[in-house]
């Protein structure tokens, strides 16, 4: 009879561990490690912060992935019709739109479009920033030192991991990524498996516990 309880406990016992486990995978958050967002790039924005001088002209578009495991940015940058030749362009921040800031990575030249490239990894500083969707890309001009067109790097809640989400000119929600840590109905399957695991090690027990008393 000792050995029937013991069967009992043990197998009830290996029962909840293996729901509870299936339960902490299904609950466990998915953690973004892949941020991309289309970014609009346009004149009008650095009117808005006193950089472009008047009649400044031009637009463009870039794609930015940061991967938060390697502290990387990339780029790839396209612009045209700007009222002077392109001989900079930066990351520059912390700022929101209509605000200027100072440098904060290189875009090396040469300065055709497109621009395309990567960052040495970013400090724990600029990576808030970037994510908080504190920074621009601002694109220098003979015909205005300080920028002719800029494009904020910002994106809708709710951005896609590895997705591209499009902006307006002047939006302003930080950059994000999915994040999975709420219920669903994996975690309804983990609860129905665990207790399935419980019902047939009692009934295996009990079993066994008859057997072994009729003997």
């Amino acid at each position: 009879m000792r050995r029937a309880i013991s069967w009992i406990v043990g197998s009830a016992g290996i029962a909840a561990v293996a729901s509870a486990v299936a339960l902490s995978v299904q609950l466990a958050p998915a953690h973004a490690t892949s941020y991309t967002i289309k970014v609009n790039i346009s004149a009008a924005q650095a009117l808005a912060d006193g950089s472009a001088n008047p009649g400044a002209t031009g637009s463009g578009s870039g794609i930015v992935t940061y991967n938060s495991v390697t502290k990387v940015l990339s780029w790839n940058i396209t612009f045209s019709g700007t009222q002077g030749t392109v001989n900079l362009a930066h990351f520059h921040g912390p700022a929101a739109p209509g605000t200027p800031a100072g440098v904060q990575v290189l875009i090396p030249g040469p300065y055709v479009s497109p621009l395309i490239g990567s960052s040495a990894p970013l400090t724990a500083t600029q990576e808030s920033q970037l994510l908080a969707g504190l920074w621009y890309i601002n694109i220098h001009t003979t015909h205005s030192p300080a920028g002719e067109i800029r494009g904020q790097v910002v994106s809708p809640t709710g951005a896609t991991i590895g997705g591209v989400a499009e902006l307006p000119d002047q939006g302003a929600t930080p950059l994000q990524a999915n994040d999975s840590s709420g219920p669903s109905s994996g975690v309804l399957a983990a609860i129905i498996a665990g207790g399935v695991l419980v019902a047939v090690a009692s009934v295996g027990a009990v079993w066994y516990g008859r057997k072994r008393w009729s003997n």
